[in-house]
């Protein structure tokens, strides 16, 4: 026996480019199989697999010598055996050593192999040591062993209550996916059933995301790889590092292991509490985003409802569509503007009407209006003659108002200054008069003067007393003299005579006479003894003396006076006085008095006119010695007086208006009577005197107007309005044109939301919420991923980092020790991927059953998996389980039934139904058997409906929705060819027909060639076993080559080689022929195989056959699927029936689509789906009819849901409303138009 010992697994690429295979070491990482020992020396199996541990946690380096021959010494020395450290030496094989004993040879081998069951062992007793150690079983396991039913506890049930509450789906989705997510929340397992198409890698991808962002890890598995790589590559771009895939090419899956954990390492550094932030935000959009779209769709279900409504309008019934071919039949009676209700009915009738027009002949809007606003509110009018005197009063006065307000500017105290006092006015009147009569004198000077500082007011106080003295001794004197008389010479020399009388006075006065001694002696005194006398007398007497000395003091008085008063009234430039002026006295007492006038202004003006006015303080000053200033007092006082009149005037005119105020209908003769308008009043006055004769004919008009008013208020104001014939002839058919309006207003009212704005609408808000839905399970994953890493993990992910950066190029001294470095953290870090994707070999190959669950596997296309993926479920708490049992299911070929049956027997004897954990019986059917729910995705959307016809009558009773349409959906006209080859037979001995092998080469040849099958791929399924595909496959690459085959992905195999795949076309070949006999087959096992066969293809699906029906047996599989690829039309009549029944509504769309050149089809059967019309087959749009009488069991909730499903796909719908069709059809299509440009 030879047998390897230590072994690297290897990476095998195809190099298209240079058509050359590469070998590359997939992880660096050597293993010891060692289990063939176990049949040598009685070593044991628990030794062989403690010790093969051991040695691969050396990471032994298979390119050092010296690292081997230490490891091949660690296993001598574990089992002893010899080992002189030397190698044997072969060229080949058949030259090894064939002697009895052990022996190395150090040389390289490739070893190409499938799974064997050494790893089910080691993960068999991997399990059993676990559960030995008391470790958790979950309830999917504990279910398998039980009769009774599997409860969860009360803290299970809340852990998990919230993943079913809250749904993020980033991907589109449906309520049989969405309805996963409450089964998985509620119970411990999920069946879902995959029919083909039906997107259950789609639905994966979402229950990844959904439970990622819910802080769930998550374990998804496959029997093999096809299936997963497809929903690997659906995985958003956002949590892509977090999910890590170990698909076929394991160099590439260490490449991915890498980036998955360096993007989680770099990422451990965000901050938390802001990701925490993010995403309550974003949730708090979702929330708001999703309550847009419920609003949404709650008017999108009302319009429907209106559309379909049946409305009651004068004891008849109406739809909108009714009402809108109403208005389009009746268009001349739209004259009515007024928005009326449906519940609006006319306000008269056609006699009321008559009567309307002819009182209108005779009265206007403004009669109706004048007497309707006075009619309760005529006793309080005021007399409006008097109002017209006083506003005539009024405008007089204030047509100098300007004037007085000029006059006024300056005056500050205008409330308290009296203004109404004629001794006032008569002091300014004698003030400004006597400042006239002074005015260019010397008085005027001395007023100004006098007035202008004290010392001039006291010089001429004094002046003014001193004359006034003078004058009056001087007066005095002179009235004792007019008692004598005085005769003098006229030539006396006055100061000669004053000096010479003085010794004539003494001798008098002394010796009582005059003695002719001292007329001796004094002969100068002669004259006066002589010439001069009194009272006729000379003088002898003292009585004489005492006449002349008073006529002296008088002449010394005058003369002193005058002198006194000249310099005085000469600094006032006044008439002075001559000295020898006898009359002086008159004068002087004109100048007294004038200089009184001045001295006692004050008191006898200013302090007077002070007083009076009451005014304390003026903006301008006031000079009360200028007659200006008297001038400007009189004129303020005068502008006072009339401005007060003018006031009070005003105020009562104003308390006229304020009694109207109280009285809307008098606002506006109130505003005339403010405005001055006499003439208007006057014409007021007038119109209220004619309203008052015409009161009862008016009243009648308004009351019929008033019932107008209060339903059409508009019609009613422009009927109103109108004269003559232009009004007779402008109501006609008032009641069908009061009908037209309602009717109109209601359509209008029901198009108030357009229903392909909100459609817009409703779509821009689904992008928002995917968008969301996106970003929160980004940051929310992210949340929880960097919470969920322990402190432990991130030191090993961080020296995992730092051991790759020192690997480097991988070729220096160290590379090796840093490898095995990285190796070990990375085994300590396996944990922190929170989302695995690999086939069933690798989770027992790599992820040990351990204490730390994944809280969901998802175990893709189960029905392929026997019994022993059973394993699997015992990594996670919770299971969701995929598959069909209408496909291909495990056959266990080359396993003795008998040896199944007997260790069932003797092992699971008190297991329940123990007999199905058999080789044959798939996980998927285990799991429908032990667990709780089950749910099936329906939609299909894989093939064209005709493609998937055939499986879904053979397998799925016709409950898969197809939704590809062939009219439309379909770049090949054909979906389904059946292809006789005459004369062909089958070779005898082997599962080959020649002639159909080569005819299919032709046609896929053919194929390649035709622009109409440029880019699609190709798969080719042999029904007869797989011999026939390898001819196929052989000759077509002698044809095409491999590089074209690459290309276009082509690959041929049997039923099995495609479960899980597809492809643009599909080539079937029956292979069977009349030379070779066959079986019937009818088989579930057959129809398995067929459905798998049938429904492989997108667009197009051949069959190739070298039998007719008529040579096999209608109740073979084979018969079936040529009678339905021959007579598909037949099959799926429904979609190819012209008998097509449209309700009116529907007709005159269709007619118009027509008329408009619209490319149209009617009645579009897309699966179970109906379309109302197809305009443009490319762009898939439909044209969805809403209204006109639908069906009874039409349900607006299945339209919305068919309407959602077939967007998905790609449709896009267009809703024609039947009221908006019928009200303007033409808008309506420049609508569609536009939609589908």
């Amino acid at each position: 026996m030879s047998h390897p010992i230590l072994t690297t697994k290897m990476t095998l690429n195809f190099d298209e480019k240079n058509s050359k295979f590469i070998l590359k070491p997939y992880n660096n990482i050597t293993n010891a199989e060692l289990d063939f020992l176990t049949d040598i020396n009685n070593i044991s199996l628990e030794n062989v697999i403690k010790n093969s541990v051991e040695l691969k946690s050396l990471g032994i380096d298979v390119k050092s010598d010296e690292e081997v021959i230490k490891g091949i010494k660690y296993i001598s020395d574990s089992f002893k055996i010899d080992f002189d450290g030397n190698y044997g030496k072969f060229t080949s094989l058949l030259d090894i050593n064939d002697k009895e004993g052990l022996f190395f040879y150090n040389e390289p081998i490739i070893i190409f192999r499938k799974v064997d069951t050494r790893l089910w062992n080691v993960e068999l007793n991997s399990m059993i040591e676990h559960i030995k150690n008391g470790g958790v079983i979950p309830k999917t396991i504990e279910a398998l062993v039980k009769n009774e039913e599997v409860k969860e506890d009360d803290l299970s049930v809340e852990k998990w209550n919230e993943l079913g509450e809250d749904l993020l789906f980033p991907l589109p989705y449906n309520e049989e996916q969405k309805d996963i997510v409450k089964r998985i929340s509620e119970n411990f397992g999920v069946v879902v059933q995959g029919p083909p198409g039906t997107g259950k890698s789609h639905t994966i991808v979402n229950l990844i995301c959904h439970l990622l962002a819910h802080g769930k890890r998550v374990l998804v598995t496959s029997q093999t790889d096809r299936a997963l790589r497809v929903l690997n590559n659906k995985i958003p771009d956002e949590i892509r590092s977090l999910c890590m895939s170990i698909l076929g090419d394991d160099a590439k899956a260490m490449d991915d292991l890498d980036n998955s954990v360096r993007k989680i390492t770099e990422n451990l550094s965000l901050d938390t509490l802001e990701l925490k932030k993010q995403f309550k935000f974003l949730r708090y959009k979702l929330k708001e985003c999703r309550a847009n779209q419920e609003a949404i769709y709650e008017e999108l279900k009302k319009i429907e409802e209106n559309e379909n409504l049946t409305i009651e309008y004068n004891g008849d019934k109406y739809t909108l569509m009714d009402m809108a071919q109403y208005i389009r039949e009746h268009e001349e009676l739209n004259y009515i503007d007024d928005n009326l209700c449906i519940k609006d009915h006319p306000p008269i009738n056609e006699d009321e009407l008559n009567n309307v027009i002819q009182l209108l002949e005779t009265f206007d809007n403004s009669d109706l209006e004048f007497y309707e606003g006075i009619k309760g509110n005529i006793s309080k009018l005021p007399n409006l003659e008097i109002v017209i005197k006083l506003m005539t009063q009024y405008i007089k006065e204030v047509a100098n108002i300007e004037h007085h307000n000029k006059v006024l500017s300056n005056w500050s105290d205008k409330d308290i200054t009296s203004y109404n006092n004629s001794h006032l006015i008569n002091l300014l009147d004698d003030g400004y008069k006597t400042l006239c009569e002074i005015e260019n004198t010397y008085v005027a000077k001395l007023m100004k003067v006098y007035h202008g500082s004290n010392t001039s007011r006291e010089f001429w106080d004094s002046f003014l007393k001193h004359c006034k003295e003078q004058i009056s001794e001087i007066s005095n004197l002179k009235a004792e003299l007019n008692k004598s008389t005085v005769e003098l010479p006229s030539d006396l020399d006055f100061d000669k005579f004053k000096k010479d009388f003085k010794c004539v006075d003494k001798v008098i006065n002394e010796k009582g006479k005059v003695t002719t001694f001292f007329k001796m002696l004094h002969g100068n005194v002669k004259y006066i003894l002589e010439d001069i006398k009194v009272n006729y007398n000379n003088i002898t007497s003292k009585e004489q003396v005492e006449v002349i000395n008073m006529y002296i003091k008088l002449n010394e008085l005058e003369r002193d006076f005058k002198n006194y008063f000249n310099n005085g009234i000469t600094e006032l430039d006044g008439v002075t006085l001559d000295i020898n002026e006898k009359n002086y006295i008159v004068k002087v007492e004109d100048a007294i008095q004038k200089i009184e006038i001045v001295t006692s202004w004050d008191s006898s003006y200013k302090d007077k006119i002070l007083n009076l006015l009451k005014a304390k303080h003026f903006s301008k000053e006031i000079n009360l010695y200028n007659k200006d200033t008297f001038s400007y007092i009189k004129e303020s006082l005068i502008s006072l007086r009339s401005i007060k009149n003018i006031n009070s005037i005003k105020n009562e005119i104003n308390n006229i208006v304020k009694e109207l105020r109280k009285y809307d209908v008098f606002d506006e003769l109130s505003n005339n009577i403010e405005k001055g308008n006499v003439r208007f009043i006057k014409a007021y006055n007038a119109k209220v005197s004619y309203v008052r004769t015409n009161a009862y004919r008016l009243d009648k008009l308004i009351m019929l107007r008033d019932k107008m008013l209060k339903v059409c208020p508009k019609v009613t104001k422009y009927m109103f309005a109108l004269r003559g014939d232009v009004l007779t002839n402008e109501f006609v058919k008032f009641h069908d044109a009061f009908k037209y309006k309602v009717f109109y207003d209601y359509i209008i009212m029901m198009h108030v939301n357009d229903i392909m704005k909100l459609e817009k609408n409703l779509h821009q808000e689904k992008i928002v919420e995917n968008n969301l839905v996106k970003e929160i399970v980004s940051k929310q994953s992210w949340y929880n991923q960097i919470q969920r890493t322990t402190e432990s993990q991130k030191r090993s992910l961080f020296a995992w980092m730092e051991s790759i950066k020192r690997i480097g190029k991988g070729t220096g001294a160290q590379a090796i020790k840093y490898r095995k470095m990285a190796q070990k953290e990375m085994e300590k870090c396996k944990d922190v991927i929170p989302v695995w994707i690999m086939p069933i070999n690798r989770v027992i190959e790599n992820l040990q059953v351990n204490e730390n669950l994944f809280d969901v596997i998802i175990v893709d296309e189960s029905s392929q998996s026997d019994i022993t993926a059973l394993t699997t479920l015992m990594r996670a708490e919770r299971a969701v389980i995929v598959g069909d049992e209408k496909q291909i299911s495990p056959e266990a070929i080359g396993k003795d039934a008998e040896t199944v049956e007997k260790l069932i027997e003797t092992y699971l004897k008190d297991i329940p139904d123990s007999q199905w954990f058999d080789l044959k019986t798939s996980l998927y059917t285990t799991a429908l058997r032990v667990f709780p729910n089950r749910l099936v995705l329906k939609e299909h959307f894989r093939s064209v409906e005709d493609i998937i016809g055939f499986s879904n009558s053979i397998s799925y009773s016709n409950e898969i929705i197809p939704l590809r349409c062939s009219k439309n959906d379909n770049p090949l006209k054909e979906p389904l060819k059946a292809t006789k080859i005459d004369e062909a037979f089958r070779d005898e001995k082997k599962s080959i027909n020649l002639k159909e092998a080569y005819a299919i080469v032709d046609k896929i040849e053919e194929c390649l060639s035709d622009k109409t099958y440029e880019n699609m791929t190709i798969g080719v399924i042999s029904l007869l076993g797989d011999t026939q595909a390898e001819v196929i496959e052989n000759l077509l690459v002698e044809r095409i080559g491999m590089e074209e085959m690459v290309k276009r992905n082509i690959v041929c195999g049997d039923a099995y080689s495609f479960q899980g795949d597809e492809r643009d076309v599909i080539f079937l070949t029956l292979v069977i022929a009349n030379n070779v006999k066959y079986n019937t087959l009818a088989k579930e096992s057959d129809i398995r195989r067929f459905n798998v066969a049938a429904s492989r293809a997108r667009n197009q699906m051949w069959l190739f056959h070298s039998v007719d029906l008529e040579d096999l047996n209608p109740k073979c599989i084979r018969y079936k699927l040529l009678d339905y690829c021959m007579n598909y039309k037949k099959h799926n009549n429904d979609n190819y029936s012209n008998n097509i029944v449209l309700s009116d509504f529907e007709e005159d769309v269709l007619k118009k689509l027509e008329k408009n050149n619209f490319k149209v089809t009617p009645k579009v059967k897309v699966g179970k789906y109906d379309i109302d019309f197809m305009v443009d087959a490319e762009k898939r749009i439909a044209v969805e009819c809403v209204g006109g009488k639908r069906s009874d069991k039409y349900s607006w909730k299945e339209s919305l849901q068919r309407q959602h499903t077939l967007e998905r796909v790609g449709w896009k719908f267009y809703k024609l409303r039947s009221s908006e069709f019928y009200l303007n059809p033409e808008v309506a299509f420049d609508k569609l138009e536009e939609f589908v440009k």
